[in-house]
Formats: C-alpha cells, sequence, structure tokens
C-alpha cells in the first residue's frame, strides 16, 4: 500500500488533488490527477479551512476516467470531521524567541483543558519539545539535546598533562602534575 501525498503545501501539476468531498461521517469522494493510486493506498491531503494540517484517507475504490487522461475519482475513509473546528493557535520558544503559528483540530464541545492537549499532542507533531511550563524549538531542542563537551577536562592535542590548571612549563618532565613514571609532555604555555 502507498502512500501519496496531495497536501497543498507539495505543490506540483501532474500530481493534484481537484476535490475532496464529505459524503458521510468519515466517508469521502476524492477528485485527484495522477498519482497512480490503488485502492487500499493512504492519501494525505489538507483539512478544509487549514493551510498545513494534514488529514489522511485510506481509498476504498477507485475509478479512472478516460478524459481528461490521468484524472481519478475515488471512495476513501477518513477522520470523522462532524463537530470538528480547524483552530489556529501560535507558539513562541522560550530559548531563541521564535514564534511559529500552527493548527490542530478540536472538538466544537471541548474546553480549554482540551484543547490546549490537542494543541500539544499537535506541536509535538512539527518537533517541538516542552520543557517543564515552556517549550523548545526544533532548533533549540536539538541544541539542548547535544552532549555538552568540558573543553578544560580534555587533554590538550600536543600533549596530555594531567595538571588540572593551565601553566607553563619550561622543560619536560617539570610539570607540577606529572606523576611519578608518567613521561609526557605538558601542553605549549598558556
Amino acid at each position: 500500500m502507498a502512500e501519496h501525498d496531495f497536501r497543498r503545501t507539495a505543490l506540483n501539476p501532474s500530481h493534484t488533488l481537484i476535490e475532496c468531498r464529505t459524503l458521510g461521517a468519515g466517508l469521502f469522494q476524492v477528485t485527484g490527477q495522477g498519482g497512480g493510486v490503488r485502492s487500499g493506498d493512504e492519501l494525505i491531503c489538507t483539512v478544509k479551512g487549514s493551510k498545513d494540517l494534514p488529514m489522511r484517507l485510506t481509498v476504498d475504490k477507485i475509478r479512472y476516467l478516460i478524459n481528461p487522461p490521468g484524472q481519478w475519482t475515488a471512495s476513501a475513509r477518513g477522520p470523522d470531521l462532524r463537530g470538528q473546528s480547524v483552530l489556529g493557535w501560535s507558539i513562541t520558544c522560550d530559548e531563541c524567541g521564535r514564534e511559529q503559528p500552527f493548527e490542530f483540530l478540536a472538538a466544537d464541545r471541548d474546553d480549554l483543558n482540551a484543547r490546549t492537549a490537542k494543541a500539544v499532542t499537535r506541536i509535538s507533531e512539527l518537533g517541538w519539545q516542552p520543557r517543564g511550563d515552556n517549550h523548545l524549538c526544533p532548533a533549540c531542542a536539538k541544541s539542548a539535546a547535544a552532549p555538552k563537551t568540558n573543553l578544560a577536562a580534555r587533554p590538550a592535542a600536543t600533549g596530555s598533562c594531567p595538571a588540572e590548571r593551565p601553566h607553563r612549563s619550561t622543560a619536560p618532565g617539570n610539570c607540577p602534575g606529572q606523576r611519578p613514571g608518567y613521561k609526557a609532555r605538558c601542553s605549549p604555555p598558556v
């Protein structure tokens, strides 16, 4: 079973969704162009009234039209959108201050707590990471997850002096951090 992306963000004239009509609860009639869609495939399209909110539909039956060539009509199953609204909120990164508007589906009867839970789920899909009551954008979350390296604890590239503080060494073996039997040169003067 293949997956076909017909979202508005993927504008491709040879692979377009012409119409998506609701026939009943979770039942849709879809008309499109190109893509080689077959029965059992998944279609990803944009929810009506949204800019980028995806909706997945599973194709039940498909019929290819003779004219125009490449056009098809399919019946598909998907989410029941009755009583659902597209809400648009925005989120700000607490690290860098970047603001991103986002959309999510919420039932008309949902209270603020239920809508907030659905918004948190949607921003997680977009790559944002929660940090307590705050949120990090994908770039800041990636840099926060990267391991921190302590440059002072790493040995110098030219030597491996075990001294914990920077110092000048006038001669090899004249290092304050030198251990007996340890024959390594100190790093260059700091």
